[in-house]
């Protein structure tokens, strides 16, 4: 689009950063109509030329805009991608947003993110706020996170959009490959997951998500609903909460198979 120019570069708090030529910001700012300023304050849209343009475009987009924002994580095998968002002068208010994940306040930039992945058919979370945080002004921003579960919608990603970045590429992959697993038959599976939890206690004398996830070769979100499922039934109880990082450990109560 610009041609060839040269441009000084620094490495701004060990990532790289660009100072463009200033013909650069006037064209974006006035031809395509963005708004200058800081994306946390002026809480822009994603252009229209983008949200409307072809697979490919909206690929190459959706590329760089995970390769900075996304995470893949392993032990989830998940896909978050997280925002800040406009700012607001009323923390009491913010309490309520992050309590009740009133969608209204996400970020426009996170929402357009989300309507573009989903216009691959990845299926997504739901919008989650995640905290607030005081600015070096005073004010109170908010930060947002969904997120991609599931092996198809995880190969869809990597197929169609995929990274930039070759470790998180590996960690895509990884994180796909780990879905071969044994399928428990369906009238069985409770019962095989829950002598798993019994078997696991006679080992280590208690289960977590994290232990029983390995147990049973799925993933720790899997591992904890069933362990809610199970602490709702009175077959498991809480032996001691969870505290900070270290998460909640359990016993068995009763057998039930």
């Amino acid at each position: 689009l610009f041609g060839e120019f040269r441009a000084r570069f620094t490495n701004y708090k060990d990532r790289e950063q660009i100072y463009l030529p200033k013909i650069v910001g006037i064209i974006l700012t006035k031809c395509l109509c963005l708004i200058p300023g800081r994306k946390t304050v002026t809480n822009p849209h994603i252009p229209p030329f983008i949200m409307d343009a072809s697979k490919e475009l909206k690929s190459v987009f959706l590329q760089q805009a995970y390769d900075d924002e996304g995470h893949v994580h392993k032990t989830t095998r998940s896909i978050d991608f997280k925002l800040a968002n406009g700012l607001f002068a009323d923390k009491n208010k913010h309490e309520s947003i992050v309590k009740n994940n009133v969608e209204e306040y996400a970020s426009n930039l996170i929402k357009d993110v989300k309507k573009l992945i989903e216009s691959f058919n990845i299926k997504t979370t739901s919008l989650k706020c995640l905290n607030i945080y005081q600015t070096k002004d005073g004010r109170y921003n908010t930060r947002w996170i969904f997120e991609i579960f599931g092996k198809k919608n995880l190969e869809i990603f990597l197929n169609d959009i995929s990274f930039i970045s070759n470790h998180k590429i590996n960690n895509l992959k990884n994180a796909i490959n780990s879905f071969t697993q044994e399928q428990y038959p369906r009238n069985k599976s409770e019962e095989i997951i829950y002598n798993a939890c019994v078997n696991l206690q006679k080992k280590e004398g208690k289960i977590t998500s994290r232990t029983l996830a390995k147990e049973i070769n799925r993933s720790q979100i899997r591992a904890k609903k069933i362990i809610q499922k199970f602490v709702n039934e009175g077959l498991l109880k809480i032996s001691k909460k969870r505290c900070g990082i270290k998460g909640a450990e359990y016993v068995v109560v009763q057998e039930k198979f």
